[in-house]
């Protein structure tokens, strides 16, 4: 196999060749704020299954494979500084890999490894299993080995299990199956002995999303999907194991909107479970759980396992404590930056910024001033320590951003560039406790672009018991989640600015008298939309380390499809 490199988007005609001897094709390359992306091509004589690998990486980066023509094949798309991995039968031609860092500032080393198997071809061109002395179960093997042999599952109402294996022998499995309507639509792949991989695909064959995680852990992949015929691909990494493959419909139909309270109060369980983690509530109360924790079912995620741990989210607000006892323990750190040096050592245009980074006063000490901000990173990630309060994701990490002074009050540019810090410094969920009434410039440009940079932006709806909410929540008819206060009788709070009657993301959290951290080691109750929203934020986190592969768009819709009903 031939490989080649272009820095020009699959345009192959000046291409510098390199000659590569053996299965296995290794490069190094790197990514820089210059070189944002490399492209690399290959050519296949004969059908095979093709393995790549990305590793030795620093940066948050992701690999896609595509045809010629520049058709997307599949995407490895791990969070941090994760290896990626794409494993896809490909027929005869050319292929190119993309390597691809996230964020507008990526700096990073890569090997890019490549490796074809065996040929293994069929008159439809299609790989086929090879041979094998090993014999999975085969009275259970049902499913066939081409979108032309799948096995044809019918309509899918509700849920479905079926029960296959894959080993040396038979290494993929193929379903169809058709939907009668617009439906969120879940795949999850169980009970695994070793590392297979799930896909899901259009009636045509084009990946539409893939959960590719190592090992035996469950894959699960959840999409929204039109009414059609499609296809899942189970596909065996290596090992050989019998699986459970369940698919869902999101039988409930989604709560209607409603002017006053959009979807509802949110549910932290229901999410978490939609997104991919174990369907159980044990409904276990912790003594320093604050009422708002407590009332969204954040204790019955932490049962199933899932507390946060590994999700940042930016805290865009008033500063952050950085101290406190109950928070200094999941301050995010910039492990490129050396503190106190005077030197940006990590190259992202902020001097010393190894704690975030204060807009306000320009240097790399987001210490909060007023309390509103370490009262929001309180109610999202304040510690499991067993004394003070208890955050929604207790083990999720807070970057701290300073973009409003001591008396509440910033400017808008200070909010863009505070929100391009947390896209280009691998925040996962951008929490957004401020706003105003008038259509701030450059922030709806702003969220756009976290959106699709894979951050799930949540907006506070506004206090000015308005029939609308205030801006930037208003761009939640496009991006993001906008979030209402709701009182302990669960109805909406007197001070609350309401959906409006155009639908958009809005769901409301408990917002009145709401307990979390303060400055200096203390404890406090606010209240207002501001203290809703990271209810909802820190709920994302959980949902995102669940399933680290939901895109904000269908977090979106996974939030507001669980929410409840209410008055």
């Amino acid at each position: 196999m031939n490989i080649s490199k272009t820095r020009k988007e699959f345009d192959l005609s000046d291409v510098q060749r390199l000659r590569v001897n053996g299965k296995q094709n290794r490069v190094n390359g790197e990514l820089s704020p210059d070189n944002r992306s490399d492209l690399y091509s290959f050519t296949l004589r004969k059908s095979r299954s093709v393995r790549s690998t990305l590793n030795r990486l620093t940066h948050n980066t992701t690999l896609t494979l595509f045809d010629e023509s520049g058709t997307r094949i599949a995407t490895s798309r791990r969070r941090g500084n994760q290896s990626e991995k794409i494993q896809q039968p490909l027929e005869n031609g050319t292929y190119i890999l993309q390597v691809r860092g996230k964020g507008r500032r990526p700096q990073t080393d890569y090997r890019l490894k490549i490796s074809a198997g065996k040929e293994t071809t069929n008159e439809t061109g299609l790989l086929e299993p090879i041979a094998s002395t090993v014999v999975m179960n085969e009275s259970v093997d049902q499913a066939g080995n081409s979108q032309a042999t799948a096995r044809n599952i019918g309509v899918v109402r509700g849920t479905q299990r079926y029960e296959d294996s894959v080993s040396d022998r038979d290494r993929i499995d193929y379903y169809r199956f058709s939907l009668p309507n617009r439906r969120l639509f879940s795949l999850r792949l169980d009970n695994l002995a070793a590392d297979v991989d799930l896909a899901l695909m259009d009636r045509s064959g084009a990946l539409i999303k893939e959960s590719i995680d190592s090992g035996t852990k469950h894959e699960f992949i959840t999409h929204v999907l039109e009414l059609g015929r499609y296809f899942v691909r189970v596909t065996r990494f290596s090992g050989e194991t019998n699986y459970t493959l369940t698919l869902n419909t999101n039988s409930s139909a989604p709560n209607r909107f409603d002017s006053q309270v959009g979807y509802g109060l949110i549910d932290a369980s229901r999410a978490v479970t939609q997104s991919g983690g174990s369907s159980r509530s044990t409904n276990t109360q912790v003594l320093e759980t604050p009422f708002g924790v407590d009332r969204i079912n954040a204790p019955d995620v932490w049962n199933q396992g899932f507390t946060g741990k590994g999700i940042t989210v930016a805290v865009l607000d008033s500063g952050v404590d950085f101290t406190h006892s109950d928070l200094n323990d999941n301050i995010w750190i910039n492990s490129r930056e050396i503190l106190g040096n005077g030197i940006d050592d990590d190259g992202n245009g902020y001097i010393d910024d190894r704690r975030g980074w204060d807009f306000v006063d320009g240097d790399g000490r987001p210490m909060d001033r007023n309390g509103h901000g370490t009262h929001v990173a309180g109610t999202i990630a304040a510690e499991r320590n067993g004394f003070g309060v208890t955050g929604v994701a207790p083990d999720a990490e807070i970057m701290a951003i300073r973009v409003l002074d001591e008396n509440g009050q910033g400017f808008v540019s200070d909010i863009v560039d505070g929100i391009y810090y947390a896209i280009n410094n691998g925040a996962d969920v951008i929490n957004l406790s401020l706003g105003g009434n008038s259509p701030p410039p450059g922030i709806r440009t702003a969220i756009r672009d976290a959106f699709n940079q894979g951050i799930t932006v949540v907006m506070a709806a506004g206090n000015e018991s308005s029939p609308v909410p205030s801006f930037p929540a208003q761009f939640a008819q496009q991006w993001g989640i906008a979030v209402g206060a709701s009182d302990r009788p669960d109805t909406l709070a007197r001070f609350s600015n309401q959906a409006g009657s155009n639908p958009l993301n809005y769901v409301v959290a408990p917002g009145v008298s709401i307990s979390s951290t303060l400055p200096g080691d203390r404890y406090g109750f606010l209240s207002g939309t501001s203290m809703a929203t990271p209810h909802v934020a820190g709920t994302v986190a959980l949902m995102l380390e669940a399933n680290p592969t939901l895109t904000p768009a269908e977090v979106e819709t996974i939030i507001i499809n669980t929410a409840t009903a209410i008055a």
